[in-house]
């Protein structure tokens, strides 16, 4: 018999500590608390934990923000446990963690001279798959996490004050591959990381309306190529969330990319830089093979328009969606050989595409 579905919590955390005078790594979460910095490099060890006990998370994207006082930079080097890409903001890619377990990553921030005031590394989870091997019946599981960060200041709270980038933008999607003519839910998050309320934000996505049809902007205004929202008011330590849907065309042909870029702008947020404030997403269309990834099975969610929510609400909607997943010998075949074949990218070729952007 069919066995029904089921649905399971899987979540990741991120913690970003940093090494003090006498080697251990602590939290350092305000500027209250920042570890002071000898010479012009700082340690930092970040921890991934899968929550879930059943299953295996992998291919886990960290991106790490590093704000500094004016005049000063900073450079990632010496890491270890994870492929790191400079794109500024750069990204930590770690392979897996196992269930129940958890993954060290250590790495080195080198500022090209002493600190007199205070900078910020910040981790924010940007998206991970779920490793559930052999299946024959549905899944339907919560994937949460996502868009989560955690700060680590360094240096001196009195001194200069960090050029803050203040607001995070994380996109997601509920598919990794799509069927010609199948459905996608995208998911953009923006969090206030400042400490001040952002006024009169718009959020614009972009996308080819050659290769998917928007089916439900969820209040959004819909022109052409793109949708756009606007947040009147983001308090600090607020997050906005909202889902839409969209349809791959049917007549794509196999290995085309859909990709879409979603931007924050504002007058407040205006200096930083765009790469800051945006985040893109590539889903690629599949005809030979399951694709990865499920139908969305709470559409409700996209009728009511976006949301806010504080950003320390782990149980909210932030940072979760809902997917069933039909996943088959075939398709964990597919994950364990069938990537490094023709017309399928390779990890490194995913890293390179997301340097792209």
């Amino acid at each position: 018999g069919g066995g029904g579905s089921r649905r399971l919590n899987v979540q990741v955390t991120v913690d970003n500590e940093v090494q003090n005078q006498t080697g251990n790594f602590v939290e350092a979460d305000t500027p209250e608390s920042a570890v002071p910095v000898s010479g012009t490099r700082a340690n930092f060890r970040l921890t991934l934990r899968n929550r879930n006990a059943t299953y295996d998370v992998q291919d886990i994207l960290v991106r790490n923000v590093i704000d500094t006082p004016p005049g000063v930079t900073a450079t990632v080097i010496n890491v270890d446990g994870a492929v790191y890409t400079t794109n500024s903001p750069g990204t930590f890619h770690v392979d897996s963690v196992p269930s129940g377990g958890r993954t060290e990553v250590l790495y080195t921030v080198e500022f090209n001279r002493a600190l007199d005031g205070l900078a910020n590394s910040n981790a924010i989870l940007d998206d991970f798959s779920v490793d559930f091997g052999v299946r024959n019946r549905q899944v339907t599981y919560v994937k949460s996490g996502i868009g989560v960060s955690d700060p680590a200041y360094v240096g001196r709270s009195t001194g200069p004050q960090p050029e803050r980038k203040g607001i995070v933008l994380d996109k997601s999607a509920n598919v990794s591959e799509v069927a010609p003519g199948g459905n996608i839910i995208y998911t953009i998050t923006i969090s206030n990381a400042s400490t001040e309320a952002l006024m009169n934000l718009t959020v614009t996505d972009r996308f080819d309306p050659a290769l998917i049809t928007i089916t439900n902007a969820n209040q959004g205004n819909l022109q052409g190529g793109a949708i756009t929202w606007t947040i009147p008011e983001l308090k600090s330590g607020e997050r906005w969330v909202v889902r839409y849907s969209g349809q791959a065309k049917a007549t794509l042909a196999h290995g085309t990319v859909i990709a879409n870029t979603a931007v924050v702008d504002g007058t407040q947020i205006a200096s930083i830089n765009e790469r800051l404030r945006s985040d893109s997403v590539r889903v690629n269309v599949v005809k030979e093979l399951p694709q990865t990834g499920a139908e969305w099975d709470d559409w409700k969610e996209l009728q009511n328009g976006p949301s806010i929510t504080p950003m320390n609400t782990e149980s909210s909607a932030v940072g979760t969606f809902f997917a069933t997943s039909l996943l088959t010998a075939a398709l964990f075949l597919r994950r364990k050989f069938f990537l490094l074949g023709s017309g399928m990218a390779t990890t490194s070729e995913l890293l390179r595409s997301l340097s792209s952007f």
